[in-house]
């Protein structure tokens, strides 16, 4: 089918209207994008403007993931096409043999260390929509063994550009939509618990109000910030807890750890409250301050289940985590079922279940409470270790307790 043909044009054009809303279609539209001029896979990412770093990516199923994570993580900073797609106005159309010189793809690590090795040479690249501070870019790969994209291509993908930004711009709304509805639910706003959701990079998703206090200055009820918003990521004062707070995001969010059982999901950190030494003195001030130092805040860290219907027009990606923080020398309110069911994704009786574990009681006695079988009661108790990422029943006790009963 030549590049010109209309009925292409107008597939792909239709699939990526119906994509705004629907996440398949999308991808459908990118792969027949793909095939038509011939490429070897499409990579599309939201880059992180002032920290150079992708936040967000989609790629070709044929791709594996380990191959992905290899380039964001350890090549896209250095990548030399970078810099003039950031720099390009949008709906440009970037041919790297045209902006980049034979001399510095030959010296670049990108090109020798990782495109070549893996059989890739020939790029075609467009920036899609960006706000200053985030930048959308959707590119098509081709291998050592094809031709570079020429005259041909460009003209192809120019008569697609005008509706792939204008679709591209109106799905990046689409899913500002859903994250709101997402992140922002009313419930998890007004808790008088802090509350956070972090990507897998701990990029901060969504912070309520107390959670956003403690990561001032002189805010809340403590003297100095002991959680920073830094540059819109999490990072703990205290250079452990960090490190720590590092490991059980990757957990929660189902990454592969060396050493550690990949079906426990969830982890507590205990985070000092100042870093520093507090004076030791006999006098009143001194005495409160060495209670402040000593002093903790809990972070439970668990993985983040968002509603299923938005889901599907926008799966997370990377996938996150719920962070809950618990003060020291505060009273935990008591949370009702639908409290609960809404901050951890669970069903109405799945909530009732495990308010009753937490106090103690058993899976035969809600069976009995509820009126249904104890087979019935314990399919329940399945399902509620499964979405809140628990191993065992006495691991789900102590998450359930430390997040709603101090």
């Amino acid at each position: 089918m030549p590049l010109q043909n209309g009925e292409t044009i107008a597939r792909i054009t239709s699939h990526l209207y119906e994509g705004i809303f629907s996440f398949d279609d999308w991808c459908l539209g990118l792969e027949g994008i793909r095939e038509a001029l011939k490429g070897a896979y499409f990579y599309q990412c939201t880059v992180d403007v002032p920290a150079l770093r992708v936040v967000s990516s989609l790629v070709s199923a044929e791709i594996p993931l380990e191959l992905t994570a290899e380039y964001e993580q350890q090549h896209f900073a250095q990548d030399p096409r970078i810099p003039h797609l950031l720099a390009l106005p949008i709906g440009s159309v970037f041919l790297d043999q045209d902006a980049i010189a034979p001399m510095t793809m030959a010296h670049s690590a990108v090109y020798r260390d990782f495109l070549l090795p893996h059989g890739y040479r020939h790029s075609l690249a467009v920036p899609l929509h960006g706000d200053g501070a985030f930048r959308q870019i959707f590119g098509i790969m081709r291998t050592t063994q094809q031709k570079s994209f020429g005259a041909a291509d460009r003209e192809f993908i120019g008569r697609l550009v005008p509706h792939l930004t204008r679709a591209a711009r109106l799905r990046a709304r689409s899913g500002d939509l859903t994250r709101n509805a997402t992140f922002c639910s009313p419930i998890l706003q007004a808790l008088p618990q802090g509350v956070m959701v972090l990507n897998a990079d701990c990029r901060i998703e969504m912070a309520n109000p107390v959670a956003k206090a403690l990561m001032h200055p002189g805010g809340a009820d403590f003297p100095q910030a002991p959680l920073i918003n830094e540059g819109g990521y999490l990072r703990c004062a205290h250079a452990p807890s960090h490190t720590r707070l590092l490991q059980l995001v990757a957990q929660a969010c189902g990454l592969p750890q060396q050493g550690r059982d990949p079906l426990v999901r969830v982890g507590l950190l205990q985070l000092p409250l100042t870093p520093s030494t507090p004076p030791v003195a006999p006098d009143p001030d001194a005495a409160q301050a060495l209670e402040a130092a000593q002093a903790r805040l809990s972070l439970t860290v668990m993985p983040f289940h968002p509603d299923p219907v938005l889901a599907v027009v926008h799966p997370p990606s990377p996938p996150c985590v719920l962070v809950l923080i618990g003060g020291p020398g505060k009273n935990t309110p008591q949370y009702s079922a639908h409290t609960m069911a809404e901050m951890l994704g669970l069903t109405p009786t799945e909530a009732r279940l495990a308010l009753l574990l937490a106090r103690g009681g058993t899976v035969k006695e809600f069976g009995v409470a509820e009126g249904v079988s104890w087979h019935t009661a314990r399919t329940h108790a399945k399902n509620l270790l499964r979405k809140t990422g628990c191993k065992r029943q006495v691991e789900l006790i102590r998450l359930i307790q430390t997040l709603f009963f101090g």
